[in-house]
């Protein structure tokens, strides 16, 4: 069994939405509760684990931010932050950090503006978030988030705890169509036609930016789409290939530590289309296909 995103049309895969799985998230933050116009501190020197409970020690965080939005309730703003489709005009705040610890609201600011939490951090001033991320620009990646709720006698201090897991994800790989692709050839691959995400959502081609394809040794898709947060682990041979504003490519253009020489009929094959620039680290397309 192979899993893929493509159909077999002729000697060339196309890619249909009617092949890809579905991706469901969900995403339930700590709420903690400070005392409103204070300069509160936060302490995570005993942070252990990442957003999908994954090992992460203090020493790999490179950044803090706090971020206030308005005009959604909790539940709305987090769905559509697992979406990445939260509208830009529901910012109204956003000021960094170094990643000290414990962190207080006046170590935050922007372009050497402070945040002064005596003026802004009250009852009624929106859903204000703290994120701890890892890495620099483009590989700069959310590893654990905090929810801070401004309360009129609220304490002044909080501690982020030290698992993680808020983020809850899996993927449905026994719903889609199965599609046929050859054994041992190295065909295009076509997805021009795609318009859907695995969430539902609208997918602009133009945000495509690599072709993958990996190879593990389980075919129970029940079980794979159960364990999808922690499939990197299980990977046993990877190729990807970047894309630039392409809605194709051959397979033969894929680089890994050995040659890709086509699928095979054992295991189970992964071949995902994703955006890895975006917030959303998911795959946009997974899906399943037969070996003729």
């Amino acid at each position: 069994m192979i899993l893929t995103l493509l159909a077999c049309s002729g000697s060339d895969l196309e890619l249909g939405d009617a092949n890809n799985f579905a991706y469901s998230a969900t995403l339930d933050p700590t709420i903690v509760e400070l005392a409103e116009l204070n300069d509160s501190e936060i302490h995570w020197d005993e942070l252990s684990s990442d957003l999908l409970d994954h090992e992460l020690s203090p020493g790999a965080i490179t950044e803090l931010s706090v971020a206030v939005f308005g005009g959604y309730p909790l539940e709305e703003l987090l769905d559509l932050l697992i979406r990445d489709e939260l509208p830009q005009s529901a910012l109204s705040l956003f000021v960094t950090s170094p990643p000290n610890s414990p962190a207080r609201f006046s170590d935050f600011g922007l372009q050497n503006d402070e945040l002064h939490p005596e003026q802004y951090f009250e009852v009624g001033s929106g859903i204000w978030m703290m994120t701890w991320s890892s890495g620099e620009g483009a590989t700069s990646a959310t590893e654990r988030l905090l929810v801070l709720e401004p309360t009129v006698d609220g304490p002044t201090s909080a501690t982020l705890p030290a698992r993680g897991g808020e983020l809850q994800a899996k993927g449905d790989f026994l719903s889609l169509t199965r599609l046929a692709a050859p054994a041992g050839e190295l065909v295009g691959v076509d997805w021009s036609a795609l318009t859907v995400d695995a969430q539902g959502g609208d997918l602009p081609l133009q945000q495509i930016d690599q072709l993958r394809v990996s190879w593990l040794p389980g075919t129970d898709l029940a079980q794979i789409g159960e364990e999808f947060v922690d499939l990197e682990s299980k990977l046993e041979a990877d190729w990807k290939l970047p894309l630039e504003g392409r809605v194709s490519a051959e397979l033969s253009e894929l680089e890994g530590d050995e040659d890709f020489t086509g699928f095979t009929g054992e295991g189970t094959w992964l071949l995902s289309l994703s955006c890895e620039r975006c917030s959303l680290p998911v795959p946009s397309f997974v899906g399943v296909v037969e070996v003729d």
